[in-house]
């Protein structure tokens, strides 16, 4: 419950608390035009078992049970009245809340948060200067697991206007850089790191970052995009093209090397921009589409 600020709140809570108790139909179950009055004795049952899900009710509910020729499930999680109390509403929005929230910890305590939301494990990490860093773009690692390997989907946010980093694989010895926005956001370089080497391996004209309305000092831009990496080494970028208004979809097989070594693992990922850039990044690993492409 919210209280109002008022030079009255004694008045105000006496009055929300009869307003309360007046309600004859409350708490109805999503299922049946079943409903529990307030006050009735039902109500000692769906605070501690749905209100606070707490596993004792269903051993007290079973216990209390008719000897059944079949034994009746009283897992909690299958309850009509499971409902009542808004519980996942209520689990949804405070989820939703620490998650909104992660990106403003993690530039506060100038630190990479991570959470999982749905079947996805998300990382909230910022960009910045290394001082013993002697490099045009500074990476920091995503802490994802270290044994990561293909075939994988990544969603990824960044708040960078150009020069968009990110490296997978193990650093220069042998990964995929990815590189958006490059040459004042207007081109995108696909390169390989292969024993300490840089190989281009493909690059296209476009960007997600082109067209877009970048103001220094002024609100965050989000741009997106999604890679992806089958099991037979099938490399796919996506992104909303400005310059043609659509979606756009491209990609190419990896070398044989490197599509092994990403296969065998580990893999780790990194993202990157100029040392004069702090930016944000969200990055977040879908395993539903992992699961899905080592089916396949």
């Amino acid at each position: 419950a919210f209280l109002t600020v008022t030079s009255e709140a004694h008045r105000r809570i006496r009055m929300m608390a009869v307003m309360e108790a007046s309600k004859q139909r409350r708490y109805c179950s999503p299922k049946e035009e079943i409903c529990c009055r307030c006050r009735e004795r039902a109500s000692l049952l769906h605070i501690p078992g749905d209100l606070k899900n707490w596993p004792f009710i269903a051993t007290l509910m079973s216990y209390h049970s008719p000897p059944w020729e079949k034994p009746v499930d009283f897992e909690l999680q299958q309850q009509l009245t499971r409902q009542y109390w808004l519980r996942e509403e209520r689990s949804a929005s405070d989820r939703d809340a620490l998650i909104a929230k992660a990106e403003g910890m993690a530039e506060a305590i100038n630190a990479q948060v991570c959470f999982n939301r749905h079947a996805k494990r998300c990382c909230i990490i910022r960009t910045r200067e290394i001082p013993e860093m002697n490099q045009d773009i500074h990476y920091q690692t995503v802490n994802f697991v270290d044994d990561d390997t293909t075939p994988f989907k990544m969603d990824v946010k960044t708040t960078a206007p150009y020069d968009a980093h990110m490296v997978i694989g193990l650093t220069s010895s042998d990964s995929l850089e990815i590189a958006l926005g490059v040459s004042a956001g207007r081109y995108t370089t696909i390169r390989w790191f292969h024993q300490g080497e840089a190989h281009t391996l493909s690059g296209k004209a476009s960007s997600p970052m082109a067209r877009k309305s970048f103001e220094p000092g002024g609100l965050k831009v989000w741009t997106d995009f999604s890679i992806s990496i089958d099991s037979e080494g099938r490399f796919e970028l996506e992104y909303d093209d400005l310059t043609v208004l659509r979606r756009t979809n491209w990609g190419f097989y990896l070398p044989g090397p490197l599509a092994e070594s990403l296969r065998t693992g580990p893999v780790f990922i990194y993202v990157g921009t100029p040392p004069e850039m702090s930016e944000t990044w969200i990055v977040c690993s879908d395993e539903r589409t992992r699961d899905d492409l080592q089916a396949a």
